[in-house]
């Protein structure tokens, strides 16, 4: 991995926590997810004149995807009404890896490896250390289906981009779907309430879609031009920059404690990646 790739996936792990912190920050969280969302949604739609149509094949993954992705919103919401973003998101974000080395080999019949089971292993600990770290139970459990959420749809999308013909069409498709969908739940709760909150609250909506949107395009572009396996460990440094960003900006407590728990999942997910 080239230095100009390190530091481009490092960028992308700042902006993928820093859009969590956007949201744990928002006096009302479902809206701001809502607002991200639509802020990717109108940059699929910008896109869709410049790419090539995903072909029919895909358009059942396009489907399902968007559908996980509301569950993944929603489930990321509840975790954050009640949970600190230092607990929740490392839980969220690595117990993703942990789920799909779990289903691998009964799903799709891949074998784990020695050092696979043993990145599996760090994971768990540092998760467990997460989960039994006072915290509100109720958040954990909806940080433990997010987690789940991320597994289904990094499956989805990797079926629904090796058969669309047009990754770049899948993904300005998929961005385009997944904010008008989630954006029209959003209306749909809460209704005229929304823009009462956007008109006091909507630098940070705007400010985590644009993070979201350049976080994304960045990695798509580094597994272009380097190493998946190491890419895709190095991305989920940023459950270490989440705890660190909960302990030192937002004052949570237990940062030590959850900043150490955090530095194990993600060694975790570099010994299961290989990296």
């Amino acid at each position: 991995m080239s230095l100009s790739i390190f530091l481009l996936v490092l960028l992308a792990a700042v902006t993928h926590a820093s859009w969590n912190a956007l949201v744990k920050l928002s006096a009302d969280r479902a809206v701001a997810m809502g607002m991200i969302s639509a802020v990717g949604g109108l940059a699929g739609l910008v896109a869709l004149p410049f790419v090539v149509p995903p072909a029919p094949e895909s358009w059942g993954f396009l489907a399902l995807t968007t559908a996980i992705h509301l569950g993944y919103y929603v489930f990321l919401v509840r975790a954050y009404q009640s949970g600190d973003l230092s607990q929740v998101y490392p839980i969220a974000r690595g117990g993703s890896p942990l789920v799909l080395a779990l289903v691998s080999w009964p799903v799709v019949g891949e074998a784990l490896s020695w050092g696979q089971y043993a990145g599996v292993g760090l994971i768990s600990i540092g998760i467990a250390a997460l989960a039994f770290g006072r915290g509100n139970r109720r958040s954990l459990m909806f940080a433990a289906a997010t987690a789940c959420t991320i597994a289904a749809y990094s499956v989805t999308d990797a079926l629904g981009v090796r058969s669309s013909g047009s990754p770049f069409g899948y993904i300005a498709w998929l961005f385009f779907l997944d904010g008008t969908a989630m954006a029209a739940l959003t209306l749909w709760s809460r209704g005229r309430a929304v823009f009462g909150v956007l008109r006091r609250d909507w630098p940070r909506p705007v400010a985590g879609g644009l993070l979201s949107i350049v976080g994304y395009a960045i990695v798509v572009w580094c597994y272009a031009s380097g190493p998946v396996a190491p890419i895709s460990a190095l991305r989920e440094t940023s459950v270490l920059i989440a705890a660190l960003i909960g302990s030192l900006f937002l004052n949570e407590t237990f940062g030590a404690r959850r900043i150490a728990a955090s530095a194990v999942v993600v060694a975790g997910i570099f010994v299961m990646n290989g990296a």
